[in-house]
């Protein structure tokens, strides 16, 4: 898995983190976040974790013909 960060310099959505991560497909994206899931509910309730997440929006992209992947 590849991640990419990204951050948004102007724009209506400011202020505005980007991740990207890429998979080998959709159900390679579903068994890893399942993984990633039960570490994630263990601190994502905790005080110093509050508040750093307002709003999440996923967004599936795909190579196109002239892509080099």
């Amino acid at each position: 898995m590849l991640f990419f960060y990204g951050q948004v310099f102007s724009g209506c959505k400011m202020p505005n983190l980007m991740y990207m991560t890429t998979f080998e497909n959709k159900a390679d994206r579903d068994i890893q976040w399942a993984a990633f899931t039960p570490e994630y509910n263990k601190i994502k309730f905790l005080p110093e974790y509050q508040n750093n997440v307002s709003e999440n929006n996923k967004v599936f992209l795909y190579p196109t013909d002239y892509s080099d992947f």
